[in-house]
């Protein structure tokens, strides 16, 4: 029976997925959102949270059932208190956004928001860390995988919103994260909760096996779908912490290998230049290649 609404297609598979909170008086009548353009008749709320100390600044996507004002109340602190420069919006139809919420409405919503950071507020693509939670899992990964981003981190993600529901394939799926994770280059975090009623732990477990990017799995023991900051903790903040710091140590070692790469070109360009220039024929070593990984290789 699922199975056959699912393949209806209609607005009722937007309604499955998307389930705004109702729109109260206090959540309309907030003064502390920024209106960000996602086409000419209409804007979407978004809240800003700056740390001068924070290199990095996360793009936090949330959940169904959740809006800026939830956010704002229960999330927000626990970022601030870890020293995380986040922004975070509501998608179309939800809280102070205009419009409606549909799967392409959430995929332009994502890339205004981008295209923000780094036009408005003057972020490098590079120091932005795109954080999905849930459904907003689907809006990060495409970010992820159509434009240059710092790193990607998933929590309670699904391999696709038709997934959640049966292992069937079925078309028209929406959200196909298992497709696109394995066209993302930036770094991976995926974050799953192993009593996960909604989004069944397997789901981040086969997200982190197709990606091919450097990556991390962290499991959080007894978690469920909306609680993992909750029961993980410490521990919780500890592994994005380590992830976070772990961009750094990758950049540093690009940086040393790319020196050490300069520095072999340059003696070789000398002893090329003390041969002797009787000789017939010179060999040109092969040209020196850094990875990803910041190792050496000849080509």
């Amino acid at each position: 029976m699922a199975v056959m609404w699912l393949m209806s297609g209609c607005r009722g598979v937007d309604t499955f997925i998307f389930q705004p909170p109702d729109r109260t008086e206090e959540t309309l009548n907030s003064t502390s959102f920024t209106r960000i353009k996602v086409a000419d008749d209409r804007t979407i709320a978004a809240l800003i949270t700056p740390n001068k100390n924070s290199k990095y600044v996360l793009l936090y996507s949330h959940g169904n059932g959740e809006d800026l004002f939830d956010f704002q109340k229960k999330l927000l602190p626990e970022y601030k208190e870890h020293g995380y420069s986040i922004v975070a919006y509501d998608y179309e139809g939800y809280g102070k956004s205009d419009g409606s919420p549909a799967e392409e409405n959430c995929y332009r919503d994502i890339v205004a928001v981008y295209k923000y950071l780094i036009t408005d507020l003057n972020y490098n693509p590079e120091n932005i860390i795109v954080f999905g939670r849930s459904v907003g899992s689907g809006p990060s990964t495409y970010l992820a995988e159509k434009y240059p981003v710092g790193a990607l981190i998933l929590e309670s993600a699904f391999m696709s919103t038709f997934q959640v529901v049966t292992s069937l394939p079925v078309p028209g799926n929406r959200f196909p994260n298992i497709d696109r994770i394995k066209k993302v280059t930036a770094p991976l975090l995926v974050i799953h909760g192993t009593d996960d009623w909604l989004i069944r732990f397997h789901h981040g477990r086969s997200l982190y096996a197709a990606a091919k990017c450097r990556k991390k799995f962290v499991s959080i023991e007894n978690g469920g779908h909306n609680d993992l900051i909750q029961v993980g903790g410490k521990y919780y903040w500890s592994q994005i912490a380590q992830f976070v710091q772990s961009l750094d140590a990758t950049e540093a070692q690009k940086m040393a290998a790319k020196r050490l790469a300069m520095k072999e070109l340059s003696e070789q360009k000398v002893q090329t230049a003390d041969a002797s220039p009787a000789a017939d024929a010179v060999t040109v070593p092969g040209q020196l290649q850094v990875s990803s990984q910041g190792v050496l290789h000849n080509q």
